[in-house]
C-alpha cells in the first residue's frame, strides 16, 4: 500500500473520513453540462422553456412547471455513466486500499441536484447512513460533487471521531438524531476530482447551499461481502 493510502486510512479509522482524489474531473464536469441538457430537453418540449445553465434551471424548479424539474431528478440517478464510474477499476481498488475486502454496492447510486437556499428539499439534518442501509460495519459513503463545493455551495459538515464505537445513536421516527447539539460539526470542502469518503456511522449532515449554482452530487453506498458479521446477518438489502 502507497504512503498516502496509510495515511487515507489512518483518517478514516481515527476521524471516520477522508478526501481521496478519485480523477475524473472531465467526466464529472461533462456530467453535470449533460444533466441540464435532460432538464431543457423536457422543458423545451412541454413548455417552450429553454435551460441553458442554473440560472434557469433555478428559475424552472421555482415555477408552475416543477414537475419537469422533478421528472429528470427522479430520473438521473439511473443513468448509465454513472455505473460506468461506479465500476471503474480505479474506484473499486480504492474501497479495497480502505479496508473493503470484497466491494459491492448495497444501494443503488443517489444522485442530488440541490438549489440554493432550499431547506424543504436540499437539506437532510443531522443523521448517520447505517440506520437507513445496515450495511457492513465497515461500509462507506463515497461523496462525489460534481463541481467544487466549499462553505457556500453547502459541503457535507461530519463529526469527527463520531463513528468510533459503531453505535447508533438516538434517533427521532425520522431517523435524524434526536439530539444533534451534542455533537461538533464541521465543514468539509471538496473539490471536483475529489471524493469525500466516510464510515456510514460517521455523524454528518447536509451543507446550507448559499451560492448562486446548484449542487449537483453523487453518492455511492459501499459495502463489504467478506464481512463476517455481515454475512451472519444474511446480507440484509434496504429496499
Amino acid at each position: 500500500m502507497s504512503v498516502s493510502y496509510i495515511q487515507k486510512n489512518k483518517e478514516l479509522n481515527e476521524l471516520g473520513y477522508c478526501k481521496v482524489n478519485i480523477g475524473h474531473k472531465n467526466f464529472l464536469k461533462k456530467l453535470r453540462k449533460k444533466w441540464i441538457t435532460l432538464f431543457n430537453n423536457i422543458s423545451s418540449q412541454l413548455h417552450g422553456v429553454k435551460i441553458k445553465d442554473d440560472y434557469d434551471l433555478i428559475r424552472l424548479e421555482k415555477s408552475k412547471f416543477r414537475k419537469s424539474f422533478v421528472a429528470v431528478f427522479d430520473l438521473i440517478h439511473m443513468d448509465p455513466e454513472i455505473y460506468k464510474l461506479a465500476s471503474d477499476k480505479k474506484m473499486l481498488d480504492i474501497y479495497k486500499k480502505l479496508g473493503v475486502k470484497h466491494p459491492h454496492y448495497g444501494t443503488r447510486p443517489i444522485t442530488r441536484v440541490d438549489i440554493p437556499k432550499d431547506k424543504k428539499h436540499s437539506f437532510f439534518d443531522v443523521h448517520q447512513d447505517f440506520p437507513y442501509n445496515k450495511h457492513s460495519k465497515n461500509s462507506l459513503v463515497v461523496w462525489i460533487p460534481l463541481m467544487d463545493t466549499g462553505v457556500q455551495e453547502g459541503c457535507l459538515e461530519v463529526c469527527p471521531k463520531s463513528h468510533v464505537e459503531k453505535k447508533i445513536f438516538k434517533q427521532k421516527k425520522s431517523r435524524l438524531i434526536k439530539n444533534p447539539k451534542q455533537f461538533e460539526l464541521i465543514k468539509t470542502k471538496v473539490k471536483l476530482g475529489e471524493a469525500l469518503i466516510f464510515s456510514q456511522f460517521l455523524v454528518h449532515k447536509s451543507g446550507t447551499n448559499t451560492s448562486n449554482k446548484i449542487r449537483f452530487s453523487l453518492q455511492l453506498r459501499v459495502t463489504d461481502l467478506l464481512s463476517e458479521e455481515y454475512m451472519a446477518r444474511y446480507y440484509p438489502v434496504i429496499k
